[in-house]
């Protein structure tokens, strides 16, 4: 078999009929889909199963306790029987020549294939990267890293396959205490230990943006676990004796601007005590110090915003309210 497409679903019974669909309609059948059901409430698994089980496709649904998607991916991917794997959200879709495409794009067996994508409004607006990709055999994992933190280069979790006895081999799983960012952790473990990355510039499948989606969740505790899944790549590092200096922009840039990321998008008069709270945990504390001052991933606004944060979490509290207070 040539693909499985682990999918892990929580509460998604508006959608996952939509993204089954998407993947059901592919132009060659040689995949899987291997759907894990994270404890869902509503009626996500009796719609999937109901779906799956009238098609012709090869599947296998499981269903078990809510723990999160970095779990249930990884419960998916072991299950998983394709040469690749593609980890697909339950609320988004592919393009129907996907599977043709990466079979076509994989002939020489690269661990990683990355292609484009585009996202799509929840009123059906389509939008384009900003950065395309360019087509390119044989890439350095690290260069792909660079390029992206350089803001060369776009990548999203159902935007690449992996073969999987190359993920297997080198023990790369998703971050189990992580909820967010887990995704992008995922990712720079897998690109680190590669230099047989394949870039394609077709767009094969599609980011559906949705407003209660978990990249905006409210939940600032679940959702400040990002320090969680860009540790894991430091300790995945360390554990693979890698060059330390790939250290350097994880701690410098992409900690302090994910923890900036999901602070500024819920901080509001009602919750300012609970986002104080969270200025004054040690590790966020120390990352927002150690953030660079120069970066293409955040721009001067930014770097504001975090050093006042570090310094003084009421100040920055008070003045980022007045400035929210004012834009409205």
């Amino acid at each position: 078999m040539f693909l499985s497409v682990v999918i892990p679903v929580f509460n998604m019974e508006k959608y996952i009929d939509r993204c089954l669909e998407s993947i059901i309609r592919q132009t060659d059948n040689d995949f899987e889909v291997i759907l894990v059901d994270d404890g869902s409430i509503d009626k996500s698994y009796e719609t999937a199963v109901s779906y799956l089980e009238n098609s012709y496709i090869n599947h296998k649904v499981i269903k078990k306790n809510n723990q999160g998607q970095s779990i249930a991916r990884n419960i998916g991917m072991q299950s998983a029987k394709g040469e690749y794997i593609l980890f697909l959200d339950s609320d988004d879709i592919v393009s129907k020549n996907l599977v043709s495409e990466c079979k076509q794009a994989v002939l020489e067996k690269p661990d990683i294939l990355m292609f484009d994508y585009k996202r799509v409004d929840e009123d059906g607006t389509t939008r384009e990267n900003k950065i395309s990709l360019s087509s390119d055999d044989n890439v350095a994992g690290c260069e792909i890293i660079k390029k992206y933190k350089e803001n060369q280069f776009n990548m999203w979790t159902s935007s690449a396959i992996y073969r999987r006895e190359f993920l297997r081999r080198k023990k790369i799983i998703f971050c189990p205490e992580a909820h967010a960012a887990e995704d992008l952790g995922f990712q720079f473990k897998a690109l680190l230990s590669t230099d047989r990355v394949k870039v394609i510039n077709y767009v094969l499948s599609y980011y559906c943006q949705r407003k209660e989606s978990l990249t905006n969740n409210i939940n600032i505790e679940k959702n400040m676990t990002v320090i969680d899944a860009f540790e894991d790549v430091l300790k995945f590092i360390e554990y693979k004796e890698m060059d330390v200096s790939l250290e350097k922009p994880i701690i410098g840039e992409f900690i302090p601007e994910h923890i900036m990321y999901q602070i500024l998008g819920y901080l509001n008069k009602d919750n300012a005590e609970e986002v104080l709270d969270i200025l004054d945990d040690k590790s966020v504390h120390r990352y927002l110090m150690k953030a660079k001052m120069r970066t293409p991933r955040y721009g001067k606004s930014m770097v504001k915003w975090m050093k006042i944060a570090a310094w003084s979490p009421e100040k920055f509290i008070r003045k980022y309210l007045d400035v929210v207070k004012g834009e409205n």
